[in-house]
């Protein structure tokens, strides 16, 4: 299921983190992120539900 989020997040900017990019250097679907991407991302979105707790 796709969700976007609040604030948007340019890919340039993903990309240009090191703990992002591989995650999103291949536009494709996933279950799962790894351990430092989901830190990342928690980060900078910390409005958002922790990864894995909320549906």
């Amino acid at each position: 299921m796709f969700r976007p989020v609040e604030p948007h997040l340019p890919r340039a900017e993903l990309l240009a983190d090191p703990d992002l990019r591989p995650v999103f250097a291949h536009l494709q679907s996933r279950r799962r992120l790894p351990g430092l991407a989901r830190s990342r991302l928690g980060a900078l979105l910390p409005d958002l539900p922790r990864l894995g707790t909320a549906r």
